[in-house]
Parts: C-alpha cells; sequence; structure tokens
C-alpha cells in the first residue's frame, strides 16, 4: 500500500504505468462492444470504460484507445452503438478481441440497427444508440460523449464483467 501524499509536491510525482495498469485491473466492469457504421461498413470494438454522463439529456461517454481500428470511424460516422453484453455473449467478446478476425466480427450474431444506423447486437442486455456529440482527447484515448437517440433492452441475462484480466459474472446473493 502506497501512502497519502504528505505535501504538494508529492502529488505531482507521478505513478508507474504498471502499477497504475495493476491497480486498475482489480476494477470490475461491464464488457460492451462499441459500433459504427462508415463507409458501408460495420466498425467495432471491446470496451469496459463506459459510463452514463446525464440523464438529461440522455447522455454517455466511452473511452476509446486511438490506435482501435474503429477508433476513426466511430469519428467519422457521427453516431455510435454501446452494446451492453450478457454472459451468454462471452464468444463474441473474443471475437471482437482478436484483431485476426476482424473481418469476422458481424458474422455470428444477430444485428439490426436504430436512429443513428450503427450496429445494435439483437440479444444485447441493452444498446443505446447515440449520437457523437464531443470528443476529449487525453493522452491515448479519446473519450466520446454521445447523446442517447434510442435504446433497447432485453430483461434476460446476467452482464459479462471484466476483472483481471479476465470475463467473469456476477455472484448470486
Amino acid at each position: 500500500m502506497h501512502p497519502l501524499p504528505s505535501s504538494p509536491a508529492a502529488m505531482d510525482a507521478s505513478v508507474d504505468g504498471a502499477l497504475f495498469r495493476a491497480g486498475m485491473r482489480r476494477l470490475a466492469s461491464s464488457v460492451c462492444l462499441i459500433t459504427a457504421h462508415h463507409a458501408d461498413r460495420r466498425h467495432g470494438l471491446v470496451a469496459t470504460s463506459i459510463s452514463s454522463l446525464a440523464a438529461e439529456p440522455p447522455s454517455l461517454i466511452a473511452c476509446v484507445h486511438r490506435s482501435a481500428s474503429a477508433h476513426g470511424p466511430i469519428r467519422q460516422a457521427g453516431a455510435f452503438c454501446v452494446n451492453l453484453l450478457g454472459t451468454r455473449h462471452e464468444e463474441l467478446a473474443l471475437l471482437f478481441s482478436d484483431p485476426d478476425r476482424r473481418d469476422r466480427r458481424f458474422e455470428t450474431a444477430g444485428w439490426a440497427t436504430l436512429a443513428t444506423g450503427a450496429p445494435v447486437l439483437a440479444d444485447a442486455l441493452a444498446a443505446f444508440d447515440c449520437r457523437l456529440e464531443r470528443v476529449v482527447e487525453h493522452a491515448t484515448h479519446a473519450i466520446l460523449i454521445g447523446t442517447v437517440l434510442d435504446i433497447r433492452i432485453d430483461d434476460f441475462g446476467d452482464p459479462l464483467i471484466h476483472a483481471d484480466r479476465r470475463f467473469t459474472r456476477l455472484a448470486a446473493h
């Protein structure tokens, strides 16, 4: 355990990136697919850095690595969908995580569209179809701010969780 900073100078010290990543692995997160449709192609990636931003208007943030193949198409499309995965989608999450199978990502599941035309996983636990409002770049990532234009909810299933470099599920009470 690291001691709390004792002075303002101590607050300027930088933390080792490996130590930061090790600590963040302890943060369990829901697994999502961020998808977009641009230039007559569907694009997507796995993400765990998704959060609600506001209820009025309904909006969320999604953090995407700027080197991700879907980053540019999402920005150029001006829209994206956040598809919340259930435990039944673990194989789909693995497929979207594999750059060698990028061309097969949309072959194995049912897909639809809502208001923006971004791909919506037909049986996602929830799908948030968003207009891209703003992008904030920070270091290696872009924070996408999206206004939710449409939502699809499936009442069946438990969320797929990612923690400590593996997929898991919520424990029963």
